[in-house]
């Protein structure tokens, strides 16, 4: 007879809000951000993925869009900014999803003023990273 062991762990308060959040959002929506992840990574230098606004609070209606922050390791070119949008658009399109990318660069996420806006606070307050 086999035995399995089994180590369980308390989730902290942060992974617990995280799993709650993230329970809000509906397999369309799923869907449609994890593909957008997917599209960003072939194509840019991602660091983090955060969804906010309405579809993270879970009180999103059929037309809101998907609010989200994306953050680069770095960006050598505009054009990695343009592909995030190219991406957005591509990964929402086919659902009806409008995917809104605020993007930034990790060194300027982590260390400029941006980081005590109200967006920064919104973010950190109903956010669900990807």
């Amino acid at each position: 007879m086999a035995s399995v062991i089994v180590q369980w762990r308390k989730l902290n308060i942060d992974e617990e809000e995280d799993l709650l959040r993230e329970d809000k959002l509906d397999a369309i929506e799923r869907t449609v951000l994890d593909k957008f992840k997917t599209l960003l990574l072939e194509r840019v230098r991602l660091h983090k993925l955060i969804l906010f606004g309405s579809r993270a609070r879970g009180d999103a209606g059929p037309h809101s869009d998907a609010d989200v922050v994306v953050i680069l390791d770095d960006a050598s070119s505009e054009r990695d900014f343009d592909s995030v949008s190219d991406c957005a658009w591509e990964a929402g399109f086919e659902y009806g999803i409008v995917i809104v990318p605020v993007v930034f660069i990790r060194e300027e996420w982590e260390n400029s003023p941006e980081r005590y806006s109200l967006l920064a606070q919104v973010v950190e307050k109903e956010g669900i990273p990807l």
